[in-house]
């Protein structure tokens, strides 16, 4: 929620005082673009870009917070670090801004760890998260324009590694209580 908060008031910000926050996105493979990785979930290139981006990074996260709120932070901070960097590494010379990654990463993680725990509630939220949500693999094909299929593309591929890696650990109070140590 807080992570929404700021998206908020970064765009809030932005469009006061008429600034261009957009220079602060991902720019791949430059040093100065590095600075991205940890700011471009915040940055966003218009009203609707930023609604598009916020309602399913706030119901996933919502889901993911409810059901699993013992790993709930590790997924998030994880998933949009390595997301990012990722995105740094392979991604299109141009800059790379806004969330879309981050809600990738999201629902492709809720989507698929049902199927890697294979436990009935785990099961249900993975195909409610794909009943809802299910369409967004059309958003990981190359596409012309601006949009960042990169970010989408990448966002998935981590929220797919987290849920198998997550998954495969015998209990997620055990691994949360190891990750903090």
């Amino acid at each position: 929620m807080k992570i929404g908060l700021v998206m908020i008031l970064v765009f809030a910000i932005q469009e006061s005082f008429n600034l261009d926050f957009g220079i602060l996105g991902i720019l791949p493979r430059k040093i100065y673009g590095l600075f991205g990785v940890f700011l471009t979930p915040f940055i966003h290139a218009s009203e609707f870009h930023l609604l598009s981006n916020l309602y399913p990074f706030l119901i996933l996260s919502i889901v993911l917070y409810y059901f699993y709120d013992r790993i709930a932070g590790w997924v998030l901070v994880y998933g949009m670090l390595w997301t990012n960097i990722l995105v740094w590494c392979a991604g299109r010379p141009y800059l790379h801004i806004g969330s879309s990654g981050l809600v990738y990463m999201l629902a492709f993680f809720l989507m698929c760890f049902g199927f890697f725990r294979w436990k009935t509630k785990d099961l249900i939220v993975s195909i409610a998260v794909i009943t809802i949500y299910g369409s967004m693999i059309f958003g990981v094909i190359p596409s012309m324009g601006r949009v960042s299929w990169e970010s989408h593309l990448l966002g998935a591929a981590v929220g797919f590694v987290l849920a198998f890696y997550i998954a495969r650990k015998n209990q997620i109070k055990a691994f949360a209580l190891s990750s903090i140590s």
